[in-house]
């Protein structure tokens, strides 16, 4: 069962496309199976491929996950993986959450890709330390590994490490 929510549609019959139109101040919708696609502009469903790309800010909600936030998506639902442009999602660590922002070229239900990321666990808009790195892999939402880890304090860069492995899942672990 597929649910549709937005101001307007527009369907191709012929070429099999389903164009949501978000409604002014308020965003389209798409539910499926748990699965959850909103985009405060449209949201373009190709049913020949199964991909869905949205345009605008979007929002993108797993069945079991974490929701991811991003300024452009495609996601496939026959493969059930997607890529993102400059996503932002939250991993929470027994009581610690990191925020992590990026682009997200690879995404799917065992393993994420991210480049260019930045990560953090503190919730100010500007936070007072942060770690960049060129390549990230959450492997499962139980454990985030970077490579070519550099640590900030405010912009201020303090050191390098060749890589970084952190526990996401419950219970005891070791910190960093």
């Amino acid at each position: 069962l597929t649910e549709y929510a937005a101001a307007s549609a527009d369907f191709e019959a012929q070429a099999r496309v389903l164009v949501l139109q978000a409604p002014e101040d308020g965003r389209a919708r798409v539910s499926q199976e748990g699965l959850v696609i909103e985009a405060d502009t449209s949201i373009t469903f190709d049913e020949t491929s199964g991909s869905m790309r949205t345009v605008g800010d979007a929002t993108f909600t797993p069945p079991d996950g974490d929701a991811i936030d991003a300024a452009n998506m495609i996601y496939d639902l026959n493969e059930g993986r997607g890529s993102a442009l400059d996503a932002q999602t939250s991993l929470n660590e027994g009581g610690a959450q990191w925020i992590v922002r990026g682009d997200m070229p690879y995404a799917a239900q065992d393993s994420t890709f991210m480049s260019h990321a930045r990560f953090t666990s503190c919730d100010h808009e500007e936070p007072h330390y942060h770690f960049e790195t060129d390549e990230i892999k959450i492997v499962g939402g139980n454990v985030l590994v970077a490579r070519g880890v550099r640590l900030y304090f405010a912009d201020v860069p303090v050191a390098w490490l060749p890589f970084l492995a952190q526990s996401l899942s419950r219970g005891r672990a070791s910190g960093i």
